[in-house]
C-alpha cells in the first residue's frame, strides 16, 4: 500500500500541491485528473523524490521522504510524458533499468531480468534495433520495459497516451491494464482524457488549484465535478457497459 498525507509544495511562494492524501494498493491504478498547472506533474515528482515536499510518502510502513535516491528507484519507476533515451539498442535501453542494482557489469540475471520483460512486451524483433529508429508507440513500449526492469513495487506514468494515435492509446492502455495485474504493481498515471482513464484506472483523483477536489471510484466523475474542476459542462452516458463523459 502506498500512503500519501498531507503533501503540500511550493515553487517559491507560489503553493503548487496544498494538503494531498490518498492510498493506492498493489495491482491497483489510480487516475490523477486535471487541468493543465493544477499539479498532476509536480505530485509525480514529489513521489520520486526529484522535489522536496511537506507531508508524508509511505510504502507499507517505509517513510519514503529523505530516502536516498537508488533506494527509491528500487521502489518506483518512472515513464515521463517526453521519453528520452540515448543512442543504442532496445536491449540496452531496457538495461538501464537494473542500474540501481547495478555495481558494475550486469549479472546473467540481470541479462536474463531484461530478455524476459523485453519478450513479456512483445519487443524480441526489436531488441536489437536502435531506439531512434522506432515509432512512439514502440519507444512509449520502451520505456515502459525499461521502468519495470527496476521491478518497482510503484509505476508513475506522466501522461503516458499524449503521442500516441487513437490505435495506440487504445492498445497502451490493455497492455498497462495487463501490467499493473502481472506485476501486481501500484500504478498512479496523470491523464487529460477522462475516458481513457476509465479503460485503465481502478480509482480517480480530481485535483484542483493544487488541492484534491475530489477521489474515489468512477462514481466521482459526475458533472458537477467536472464542471469544478475542468470549466466545462458534461453529460455521463453508459456505453457498452463503460463510462463515457462527454462534453456539451
Amino acid at each position: 500500500m502506498l500512503t500519501v498525507e498531507q503533501l503540500s509544495f511550493s515553487y517559491g511562494s507560489q503553493r503548487v500541491l496544498q494538503d494531498v492524501s490518498f492510498k493506492v494498493a498493489a495491482g491497483r491504478c489510480l487516475a490523477v485528473l486535471g487541468k493543465n498547472g493544477v499539479g498532476k506533474s509536480t505530485l509525480l515528482k514529489s513521489l520520486l523524490g526529484v522535489l522536496k515536499p511537506e507531508g508524508d510518502i509511505r510504502w507499507h510502513d517505509q517513510s519514503l521522504i529523505g530516502a536516498k535516491p537508488r533506494q527509491t528507484a528500487q521502489w518506483l519507476a518512472y515513464v515521463p510524458q517526453q521519453v528520452t533515451f540515448g543512442q543504442g539498442s532496445v536491449f540496452e535501453a531496457v538495461l538501464l533499468g537494473r542500474k540501481p542494482f547495478m555495481d558494475r557489469q550486469p549479472s546473467r540475471a540481470d541479462l536474463s531480468l531484461v530478455a524476459q520483460i523485453i519478450r513479456s512486451l512483445g519487443l524480441s524483433e526489436l531488441a536489437l534495433r536502435p531506439v531512434e529508429a522506432l515509432s512512439g508507440g514502440e519507444r512509449q513500449k520502451v520505456a515502459l520495459a525499461r521502468a519495470l526492469a527496476q521491478e518497482p513495487s510503484v509505476l508513475l506514468l506522466d501522461e503516458p497516451t499524449s503521442s500516441l494515435d487513437m490505435k495506440n492509446q487504445l492498445d497502451w492502455v490493455k497492455l498497462m491494464r495487463r501490467v499493473i495485474t502481472e506485476h501486481h504493481l501500484c500504478a498512479i498515471v496523470t491523464m487529460h482524457d477522462i475516458n481513457l482513464a476509465t479503460r485503465l484506472a481502478d480509482e480517480y483523483l480530481l485535483l484542483k488549484d493544487g488541492r484534491v477536489h475530489a477521489i474515489g471510484d468512477e462514481t466521482v466523475l459526475k458533472p458537477e465535478h467536472i464542471s469544478a474542476v475542468y470549466g466545462v459542462s458534461s453529460a455521463c452516458h453508459r456505453i457498452d457497459g463503460r463510462l463515457v463523459v462527454l462534453a456539451r
